[in-house]
């Protein structure tokens, strides 16, 4: 298993609590590095309901506060929270 799939695991597992707290399901974490690194958070609603944009502010909010104290990424990085969309990734069975 590479660096970063460790990494996004690790990240995966410090957020999920946080999210389901929340009312919101992981979708998926993605670590992607050109010149700065870039922390991709993909959630839905877990109750089924439309993922809206203050949704994402508010998990985007929670999400940033937990990453600056745990501090899983080295150096600086850009989050970006986001929904499935119509182009949602197979990610699971469900």
């Amino acid at each position: 298993m590479g660096r970063s799939i460790e990494r996004e695991e690790a990240i995966r597992a410090l957020l999920e609590p946080v999210l389901d707290a929340k009312g919101f399901s992981l979708v998926r974490v993605r670590i992607v590095a050109e010149e700065q690194a870039s922390l991709q958070v993909m959630v839905q609603r877990s109750d089924g309901g439309v993922t809206e944009l203050e949704d994402c502010a508010n998990v985007s909010r929670a999400v940033s506060a937990l990453l600056d104290a745990k501090d899983p990424i080295e150096g600086p990085y850009q989050l970006e929270v986001s929904s499935p969309g119509i182009d949602r990734p197979l990610m699971n069975a469900e």
